[in-house]
């Protein structure tokens, strides 16, 4: 924040005031310290809604409402952990799969608790969704 004040960047400087409202609030809430799990869940919290709203700006053909969210997502994003690629990803579903000696697509809800654990907030839940129903078809 900081550096966004030293070099005049109020878009950032706004995003980071926003996000860290945000976390203070968690914190507040919880009673104590947030561990770096829950940070980055509130951090993919202000991503989803702010997805969200591009869409809705988008169906309301709001260029500039568009742009100017989606460079708040970037900034966002850049505090995330890297992102699982889709074939470190896939990796990690035919792990648990073998480990889980899963047969057949009943068992899809434990093989997607155990993706998202293994994948600890590193990857996209529709992604991975996508790939485990791939798999266990």
């Amino acid at each position: 924040m900081v550096t966004a004040a030293k070099n005049r960047d109020k878009l950032t400087l706004g995003v980071l005031r926003f996000v860290k409202s945000s976390l203070d609030a968690l914190r507040k809430d919880k009673g104590e310290n947030l561990t770096d799990e829950e940070v980055i869940a509130g951090l993919k919290k202000r991503i989803k809604q702010g997805k969200d709203s591009v869409e809705k700006f988008t169906a309301g053909n709001r260029s500039d409402l568009v742009e100017t969210e989606s460079k708040q997502l970037e900034i966002v994003s850049a505090y995330l952990p890297q992102q699982m690629t889709e074939a470190e990803l896939e990796a990690v579903v035919d792990k648990v799969i073998l480990e889980a000696q899963v047969t057949s697509k009943k068992d899809f809800g434990k093989v997607m608790g155990l993706v998202v654990k293994e994948s600890a907030g590193r990857a996209d839940g529709k992604l991975i969704k996508s790939i485990v129903e791939k798999k266990l078809t």
